[in-house]
């Protein structure tokens, strides 16, 4: 019997993460933590600023500070102080972001107002990488996205 391959698509591929990240919150948690490498994209001089700022060991590394805020903005919670509430419950959640233990809502203020501009170049960057993925999967919809990023505050 011959066997069929079947050819994987981006718009495919897409689609499935969008119906996981929709149904199956761990599911989505479990697939960014195999495939995204998150200390790759952080530019160094970020790296250099947050442990040259502080002068000594930090309790939270850089990205799981960043991992913490990116989960907030991508299941919308709309405040940090749910964000440590949500932390707290889910096992999942602070393993994705790498955390022992919860920050606290000073440490998230006081990283975002610290870095503000690390964080706008980080998120920038991110920008540039994920741009050209989203024109192959929609070119309409990517720059609609592409707009919508601009606007969105650091």
């Amino acid at each position: 019997m011959v066997k069929l391959f079947n050819q994987i698509s981006l718009s495919d591929t897409f689609e499935e993460c969008k119906d996981i990240y929709q149904n199956d919150k761990p599911k989505f948690l479990e697939l960014l933590t195999e495939h995204l490498d998150l200390s790759s994209l952080i530019p160094q001089e970020f790296y250099w600023a947050y442990h040259k700022h502080l002068g000594r060991n930090r309790d939270y590394s850089i990205a799981s500070m960043l991992s913490a805020l990116i989960l907030q903005k991508l299941l919308g919670i709309p405040t940090v102080s749910l964000l440590i509430i949500f932390l707290t419950l889910c096992k999942e959640a602070r393993e994705f972001c790498g955390l022992s233990k919860v920050p606290d809502n000073s440490q998230f203020t006081r990283f975002k107002q610290d870095f503000v501009s690390h964080l706008e170049n980080f998120f920038n960057h991110l920008v540039d990488i994920t741009e050209p993925i989203c024109q192959k999967i929609d070119p309409t919809l990517a720059s609609t996205i592409a707009y919508d990023t601009s606007g969105i505050e650091a």
